[in-house]
C-alpha cells in the first residue's frame, strides 16, 4: 500500500495505489551481538502488588485483573482494500464497523466462558470481560487467586490500578498556530480545521478525551457563539458498563484543560474579546467533534477505549494513568492500546511527570507501552517558551523518559524501546476551566498539557490526508508514522540525531507539517508512505520517489519506520538502511538504524543525499516464530532547512 506526493518547483503530483513487490532474500548486513539471556518466566505471572494484597487481605475478597494468555483474533480494523474504492473486493471484503465489533464480542464471550464459569464456582462477586483485549476484571476470595493462577489459559494476574492523582512565555494559541511554533495555523488557514467526514466511520473527525473533571458545555467547545456544542458524547467509564453522561467537576478542571488544548476554539466569538484574545486562548483542532470519557482506576481505560471505538473516534487523548514499572505490560492497558490501533484509533499518551534524572525508565502508567504515541514536555515555566525560541527550548525537568527492556530473538535487550515519540511545550498559558471561564499563568507544567497538542495536530493532519484522497491514512499505523516524520526539530537543545530515537526526547520537538506548497517556502518537496508486511529474514526495497536520481536542490532527507507490539515479551526486530544507486550494483550505504526499537529513523543532510538515487531497504532480522509484522514507512525530503 503506497501513497505520497511530490513537487519539483513546477508541478505537483499526488498518488495512492497498491504496489506488488517481490520479497528479496539475502544475508544479514550486520550480525548483532548476543543480548542477555531471556529471563525465565513463571507459567502465570502474579504481580508483586497483588501478592502483597493477598497477604494483607487473607480473609477477604480482592480485585484481580486477569490477563488471558490468548489474544483476540477477530480484526477490528477495516480490510486494507477499503482504502481503495476501485478495488474489486472492496465492497465484499469489508464488514461494517458495527459488524466487526459484534464479531469480536461474540469471539470473546466464547473465549472467556470457561474461566468465567470457574470464577463463578469460586464465589466471584464481580466479573467483567473486555472485548477489546479478551481480559477480565474480577473480585474473588483470596483463596481463589492461586487456583486461578493454575489455569493454562491465564498469563498474568494483577492488582487493578488505583485512580491516579491529577497531573498537575507565553505558550498559547498564537504559539500553537505560528510557523515557528507548533505550526497548526498552516493547516487551519488552508481549510484543514478538522471539520471533515471520515468515510470509514460516517462521522465528522472525532476526538476522544479520556480524563476527568470536564466542563462539557464550556463556550470554547461551541461551534460558534451560541451555536451547537461540539461535545457529541459523554460517558462515565468509572462505572461498569460505561454510563451515559459525565458529572460536572466537583473540584479541579484537568479534563477541561486537556480538551481545550487539543480542541478548544474561541475564534468565532464564543467568549467575546479581540481577535488576538480569542486566538491566544484557542487550541489546535478547532472544528472536530469531541467525545468525553470520565476515567480513573480499575478497568475504566479499557471501557473508555472500547466505547471510543464503537463511537468511531479517530484520535484518543490520554493524559491519565497510574504509576507502573516500565516493563511494557501495564495490566492489560498495553494490550488495549495495541488493539485500539488495530481498529484504526490513534492513541496519544502523556509520558508522565516522574522526572528523568539518571538514565532509568520513569514512564508513568499508560505511557509504558509500545503502541501509543507518547509525548514528553518542554519548558519549566509558562514564560520560558514562545514560538521564537521553540526550536532551542529544553525538556521540562519533570518529564518522564523511556527506555523499556524488551525481549527479542530469545535475548533481553535493556532499555531498547524508547517509548517517547515526541516532545512539545507542557506549560499552557491559558486553560479552560469550569463555570465557563479560563485561568492563566497558574505555574503548572505537565506532560498532560503537552500531549493534547499532538492529539489536536493529528486530527488536522488526518483532515488534510482524507480531503486530498489519501484514505490510506485510516490504516493502522499510518497516522502514527506520519506524525513521527514531523518530530526532528532536534534531540537536544541544538543537535539533531542522524539515526534512531532518544529515550528522553523521542524523535525531538514536534512541529506540524502540511504537505503542500503553502508550507514549503524553500521550493520543492516530496513524501511517501508505504506499508510492508515482513516475515523472518525477508527484505523489501523501496525506491524513494521511484527509480532515478533525486533532485539536486534537496537540503534534507529522512525516513521513519514503526511497527506495533502488544507487549515486550517477544518483539520483532526490523532494520532499516538507506542506499544510493537505487540499491543496485555498487550502491553505498548512506545511513542505517539497526536498533532493537519498534521505531527507526535515518536522517541525511543535503550534501549526503542530493542528486542521488535513494532507496530504502527493510530487513526482517527477527520475527517471533510463525509471525510477521506490518511495518509502516514514511520518507520525506525538501529544499527547506528552517523547518526540517
Amino acid at each position: 500500500m503506497v501513497m505520497g506526493g511530490h513537487f519539483d518547483g513546477n508541478a505537483e503530483e499526488r498518488y495512492q495505489h497498491i504496489l506488488q513487490v517481490d520479497i528479496e532474500s539475502g544475508t544479514e548486513i550486520v550480525v548483532k551481538e548476543p543480548g542477555l539471556p531471556k529471563p525465565a518466566e513463571p507459567s502465570v505471572r502474579i504481580d508483586p502488588k497483588l501478592m502483597a494484597a493477598l497477604t494483607a487481605k487473607a480473609d477477604e475478597a480482592v480485585d484481580v485483573y486477569v490477563d488471558m494468555r490468548d489474544s483476540p483474533t477477530t480484526p477490528l480494523g477495516s480490510h486494507k482494500s477499503s482504502a481503495f474504492p476501485w478495488a474489486a473486493d472492496a465492497a465484499d471484503a469489508v464488514a461494517s464497523r458495527a459488524q466487526r465489533i459484534a464479531e469480536r464480542k461474540a469471539e470473546i464471550e466464547q473465549h472467556q466462558a470457561d474461566v468465567r464459569a470457574a470464577l463463578d464456582s469460586w464465589g466471584a462477586a464481580y466479573v467483567e470481560g473486555f472485548w477489546l483485549t479478551g481480559n477480565l476484571l474480577t473480585r474473588i476470595p483470596v483463596s481463589a487467586v492461586l487456583e486461578l493462577a493454575k489455569r493454562k489459559d491465564v498469563a498474568g494476574l494483577y492488582l487493578p490500578a488505583l485512580a491516579p492523582p491529577a497531573s498537575p512565555t507565553t505558550w498559547d494559541g498564537t504559539d500553537v498556530r505560528h510557523p515557528s511554533g507548533l505550526n497548526v495555523g498552516v493547516m487551519i488557514s488552508n481549510g484543514y480545521d478538522g471539520q471533515y467526514v471520515n468515510p470509514w466511520t460516517g462521522n465528522l473527525l472525532r476526538l476522544a478525551v479520556l480524563d476527568d473533571s470536564f466542563d462539557f458545555d464550556h463556550p470554547g467547545f461551541q461551534d460558534w457563539q451560541g451555536g451547537p456544542n461540539r461535545v457529541v458524547a459523554r460517558w462515565n467509564c468509572n462505572n461498569s458498563p460505561c454510563s451515559s453522561g459525565t458529572p460536572y467537576p466537583p473540584s479541579g478542571a484537568h479534563g477541561s484543560v486537556v480538551t481545550g488544548i487539543a480542541a478548544g476554539d474561541l475564534t468565532q466569538n464564543q467568549m467575546g474579546g479581540s481577535s488576538s484574545w480569542q486566538t491566544d486562548r484557542s487550541g489546535a483542532s478547532k472544528e472536530v467533534e469531541i467525545a468525553l470519557f470520565e476515567v480513573g482506576g480499575g478497568g475504566s481505560t479499557e471501557r473508555a477505549l472500547q466505547k471510543a471505538i464503537e463511537l468511531g473516534a479517530d484520535v484518543a487523548s490520554v493524559s491519565r494513568g497510574g504509576i507502573d514499572t516500565c516493563d511494557g505490560n501495564f495490566a492489560g492497558v498495553d494490550e488495549a492500546v495495541y488493539q485500539a490501533y488495530d481498529s484504526g484509533l490513534f492513541v496519544s499518551i502523556s509520558a508522565g511527570n516522574e522526572g528523568h534524572s539518571g538514565n532509568n525508565c520513569t514512564l508513568a502508567g499508560h505511557a509504558d507501552n509500545l503502541s501509543g504515541f507518547v509525548v514528553g514536555a518542554l519548558g519549566n515555566s509558562e514564560t520560558e517558551i514562545t514560538y521564537s525560541n521553540y526550536s532551542s527550548s529544553n525538556v521540562w525537568t519533570g518529564s518522564s523518559r523511556g527506555g523499556i527492556d524488551v525481549t527479542t530473538n530469545g535475548a533481553l535487550r535493556q532499555k531498547a524501546a524508547t517509548a517517547v515519540a515526541a516532545v512539545t511545550p507542557g506549560c499552557a498559558q491559558y486553560k479552560f476551566v469550569y463555570d465557563n471561564t479560563f485561568v492563566e499563568g497558574t505555574g503548572v507544567c505537565a506532560t498532560s498539557y503537552s500531549q493534547p497538542l499532538v492529539a489536536g495536530a493529528a486530527l488536522l493532519a488526518k483532515h488534510f490526508m482524507l480531503a486530498n484522497g489519501y484514505t490510506l491514512i485510516n490504516s493502522d499505523g499510518a497516522l502514527f508514522v506520519t506524525l513521527l516524520a514531523m518530530t526532528d526539530r532536534a534531540n537536544s537543545q541544538s543537535t539533531y540525531k542522524s539515526s534512531g530515537f532518544d529515550s528522553l526526547w523521542g524523535g525531538g520537538r514536534f512541529q506540524t507539517r502540511l504537505f503542500t506548497n503553502a508550507d514549503h517556502s524553500g521550493g520543492g518537496w516530496a513524501w511517501g508512505y508505504q506499508e510492508v508486511r515482513l516475515a523472518q529474514s525477508g527484505w523489501v526495497t523501496v525506491n524513494v520517489g521511484g527509480v532515478g536520481s533525486e533532485p539536486s536542490w534537496m537540503n534534507q532527507f529522512k525516513a521513519y519506520l514503526v511497527f506495533m507490539e502488544e507487549d515486550t515479551q517477544d518483539i520483532a526486530d526490523i532494520d532499516m538502511y538507506v542506499y544510493d544507486k537505487d540499491c543496485g550494483s555498487g550502491a553505498a550505504q548512506l545511513g542505517s538504524d539497526t536498533s532493537y526499537d519498534t521505531k527507526s529513523m535515518v536522517r541525511l543532510s543535503g550534501s549526503q543525499a542530493a542528486g542521488k538515487a535513494l532507496c530504502i531497504k527493510l530487513h526482517g532480522y527477527y520475527m517471533p516464530p510463525g509471525a510477521a509484522r506490518l511495518a509502516h514507512l514514511f520518507w520525506y525530503y525538501s529544499a527547506d532547512v528552517s523547518m526540517r
